[in-house]
This record gives C-alpha cells, sequence and structure tokens, in this order.
C-alpha cells in the first residue's frame, strides 16, 4: 500500500515558454546596452580632477596621477559592467528560478518544489482541492501549455498554481479522478461556510 501511494502518475517543470515576454524584454534591453555602450562614451561623464599633490623633493607626484587615472578607469568600467550586468543577471535569474520548479504528483498527494540554493518542498493532500481553473494565455496557447490552478482547504496554500504545464486539461482529469476515489476511501465530504 505505502508503495502504491508513492507511486508517481505525473511529473513535470513549468515551460520556459511562460517565460517568453522576460527573455524577449531583458535579451532587447541586453542589446540595446551593448549598442548603447558601442556608441557612445562614457568616459566624459567621469570627469578628471587633478589633486595637487607633491612629493618632498617639491615636484608633482606621477604616481598620485597614476592612481587617480586608475580609479576613473575603474569608476568607467563599473559602470559599463554594471549596465551589462542587470539584464544578464535577470535572464540568469528567470531560466534558472524555471529549471527549479518541479511539480509531481502521486497516488495521494500533489508535491511541488521551488527554489535554487532554498529548497521549498510543499505537499498538498488531493483530497483538499475544491475546485479547478485553467489558464491559457495567448502565447502559451501555441505551445499547448496553461497552467492549472487549484482551490483548496489547506491552511499553507489555499491556491495552488501549476504554470505553464503541458496537457492542463488531462493534467486536471487525473487529479479530479484521484481526488473523487480518495474522498470516498477517506470518508471526506467538502463543506463550505
Amino acid at each position: 500500500m505505502e508503495q502504491k501511494n508513492k507511486a508517481v502518475l505525473w511529473q513535470g517543470t513549468p515551460s520556459h515558454y511562460s517565460n517568453l515576454d522576460g527573455y524577449l524584454f531583458w535579451s532587447l534591453s541586453l542589446i540595446a546596452a551593448v549598442v548603447f555602450l558601442n556608441i557612445t562614451d562614457l568616459s566624459s561623464a567621469f570627469p578628471k580632477i587633478t589633486l595637487p599633490v607633491t612629493i618632498p623633493d617639491g615636484s608633482p607626484s606621477t604616481l598620485s596621477r597614476y592612481l587617480f587615472a586608475t580609479s576613473t578607469l575603474s569608476m568607467y568600467l563599473f559602470v559599463k559592467l554594471l549596465i551589462l550586468i542587470v539584464p544578464l543577471w535577470k535572464l540568469f535569474s528567470l531560466y534558472i528560478t524555471t529549471r527549479n520548479t518541479n511539480y509531481q504528483l502521486t497516488h495521494e498527494r500533489l508535491i511541488t518544489s521551488t527554489g535554487v540554493l532554498h529548497r521549498i518542498h510543499n505537499e498538498l493532500e488531493l483530497y483538499r482541492i475544491k475546485d479547478y481553473q485553467i489558464d491559457e494565455p495567448f502565447f502559451q496557447r501555441f505551445f499547448s501549455l496553461g497552467t492549472l490552478v487549484l482551490e483548496t482547504s489547506d491552511k499553507s496554500h489555499p491556491r495552488l498554481s501549476l504554470s505553464a504545464i503541458k496537457d492542463p486539461k488531462g493534467i486536471r482529469n487525473v487529479i479530479r479522478e484521484r481526488v473523487e476515489i480518495l474522498r470516498i476511501q477517506k470518508g471526506v465530504r467538502e463543506i463550505d461556510h
């Protein structure tokens, strides 16, 4: 019996097509940043200020000029890198967040796992599901994707979304069948207040 409860009926992850708008926006931002950095001269934004420094023999210090030029150059490179790093970081975070989200449907539970460094695992008892909703945004429909939204009586997750999954209607039907079977087996009835 315990082995049957742990058998996986369905397993999936969100599709990266769900982030198509984010990927497009941040890719265009990255291209715009590269073009901007190539056609503008940011070095003029960092004026060179000379500080009068003399060394003990009375001559101006060439070392101080070198250090100042280096700090101006460093600030210039820092700003250039910052302009490039922001869109790169956003693209990477969209990808890695989607890549590290997993859904698993067993005979009695729906398990969601999210997070990169800090993983969160949530288990929803299937008999707690009260209602189903399928959301199929325009662009996701081209790829047979949709979001299955589950209304539950679970205190920690009253509304659970399985985002950008393939065949959301088929998954909903599998979940609905298991919910009905489990409610009969456990003698559970849903009562709304």
